[in-house]
């Protein structure tokens, strides 16, 4: 691979970043994955250093660079590590992995596979934050890259159900409600997310229920009954 020196040089480098990723995933080769990210780290750095018009014609391979640089970091964390042995450098990792994603992001805020891994990383991260205001906030950062994912809304409600914050809770019930119903609308969903919007909407009249709140319970319980599949708690 040739030293990034020139502008020219960077598509090259992007290109053999990308085979070099690809074949460390084919063989589980963990040296190849320690010479990619060192790779990685040299187009990053000199790309930085570049301005906004100069990056615009090699934008796809700054966003290809970034995100298999935040994937090396984020598979390098033991997946099984619990929130108390999580060290001070696994913290640094996972904070600069997300770091890489906002970037894509940035650059390309409708990038499907940065989302996807935004997503990923930030879910992972939930489990070794420090409080529930601090969950929240992770899962609300999905929420403004993707205001439409209901499963994200879902578990801030759970969350704030939980800690007795109803109105909060049903607010985000109602949006992961909204979310499956527009999938629906623009015909995206199949049976497996009816049964999610069943769910949503039993807890939903179940929290007001809670709240001797009968009427609107009984609004929330009839659609869920009216929905047109199999499901054992209907």
């Amino acid at each position: 691979m040739d030293d990034i020196i020139t502008l020219e040089n960077v598509c090259k480098n992007a290109y053999y970043i990308k085979g070099l990723y690809d074949d460390m995933i084919l063989m589980s080769d963990m040296h190849k994955m320690t010479i990619c990210m060192e790779y990685c780290n040299r187009f990053m750095a000199f790309t930085d250093k570049l301005d906004s018009i100069t990056l615009m014609p090699i934008k796809k391979d700054i966003i290809h660079v970034y995100i298999i640089a935040a994937q090396l970091l984020f598979n390098s964390l033991r997946p099984d590590v619990k929130r108390e042995e999580l060290n001070k450098t696994e913290k640094n990792t996972l904070q600069l992995s997300i770091n890489y994603v906002e970037k894509v992001l940035s650059i390309d805020p409708d990038n499907r596979r940065g989302y996807l891994l935004y997503r990923s990383i930030l879910l992972f991260s939930t489990d070794y934050v420090e409080t529930v205001q601090n969950q929240l906030e992770l899962l609300k950062n999905i929420c403004k890259v993707d205001p439409f994912d209901d499963e994200i809304h879902y578990k801030i409600a759970y969350i704030y159900h939980v800690k007795g914050r109803i109105e909060e809770s049903i607010e985000y019930y109602k949006l992961a409600i909204a979310s499956i119903n527009m999938k629906k609308d623009a015909g995206k969903t199949n049976h497996i997310d009816d049964e999610t919007l069943i769910k949503y909407l039993q807890e939903l009249a179940a929290i007001y229920r809670e709240q001797n709140d009968y009427l609107r319970a009984e609004y929330y319980l009839s659609k869920a009954l009216a929905i047109n599949t199999i499901h054992p708690d209907v």
